[in-house]
């Protein structure tokens, strides 16, 4: 509550009449692109956006890096999503509680073991959820552009863009690769079996910083690794 009249009486007011996140159940109606969309790169593969509140920089990375983009409603069907055949299944960020996606989970369940995937904030949790795993709320989330973040295979530290109220409780099939330095939530899972990668910062965050943009060349290389395993 703010002005000159504002009292404290009124601020528990406010806090009282303000529903939690977890009551929109259908947020990305509002973030989504409501039909399906083609962001060409150069042919190099094929990714399947499920756009539940997606960053046009998610698109650019991977289209500078030679991939066709096909961006879809957070509400797609597997059948939909597989008509572009795509090479990588990405789900991208967005607002609210992941157990309101739903369909989004639906979609990562039917592609999982069969196509790599990948994950970007909610995405992570999205992909963690439909492979067996829990998120939670968190009582503070991560919000700014200074969030440390440490590599649990390499050691090195690297500072991030984060945007969040939930995480990955419980990961699952998934191994934790990444945490939060000041905290030790879950920053980063992969699976080499189900050909998963995902984070829970924003990589490409613009003005940055950009410390984790080899993310996205990690994501594609999950495409070459699958064309040679299928040539041999």
């Amino acid at each position: 509550a703010a002005g000159p009249d504002a009292t404290p009486e009124d601020a528990v007011a406010e806090m009282e009449a303000c529903e939690p996140m977890s009551a929109h159940t259908d947020i990305g109606a509002g973030v989504s692109v409501a039909e399906p969309t083609v962001h060409e790169g150069g042919g190099e593969a094929t990714v399947a956006m499920l756009d539940c509140g997606a960053k046009g920089s998610s698109v650019s990375s991977l289209t500078e890096r030679g991939a066709d983009v096909h961006v879809f409603p957070y509400d797609s069907t597997p059948e939909q999503v597989a008509e572009a055949d795509p090479d990588v299944l990405f789900v991208s960020n967005g607002p609210g509680d992941p157990e309101n996606f739903v369909a989004a989970q639906e979609v990562v369940d039917a592609f999982a073991g069969e196509t790599p995937m990948a994950g970007i904030c909610l995405g992570q949790q999205i992909v963690a959820s439909a492979l067996g795993g829990t998120t939670e709320k968190m009582s503070f989330g991560h919000r700014g552009v200074n969030q440390p973040v440490k590599d649990l295979r390499s050691g090195r530290v690297v500072m991030t863009t984060q945007n969040h109220g939930y995480t990955v409780d419980d990961t699952g099939p998934l191994e934790v690769t990444q945490v939060n330095v000041n905290d030790d939530t879950v920053e980063g899972l992969d699976s080499d079996e189900l050909d998963v990668i995902t984070r829970q910062y924003h990589p490409e965050a613009n003005p940055g910083p950009h410390d984790s943009l080899g993310f996205f060349d990690d994501v594609l290389a999950m495409v070459d690794n699958r064309r040679r395993i299928a040539a041999d």
